[in-house]
């Protein structure tokens, strides 16, 4: 990440993909998230697979 000043809940997306696991949720947003952060994912593609997602009643 380039040094553009706070990234408000960069670790916040951390906490929550490990409580995800424990709580048996899905958090699309958060992971795509946490994806693109932490693991390189190209934000368009996790775009489209945001948008490629089945819809659910959420």
């Amino acid at each position: 990440l380039e040094d553009r000043g706070v990234v408000e809940g960069l670790y916040a997306v951390k906490a929550l993909m490990a409580w995800k696991e424990k709580a048996g949720v899905e958090l699309p947003i958060a992971e795509a998230v946490y994806r693109v952060a932490y693991e390189g994912l190209d934000p368009l593609k996790a775009l489209s697979a945001l948008m490629a997602r089945e819809p659910k009643p959420e």
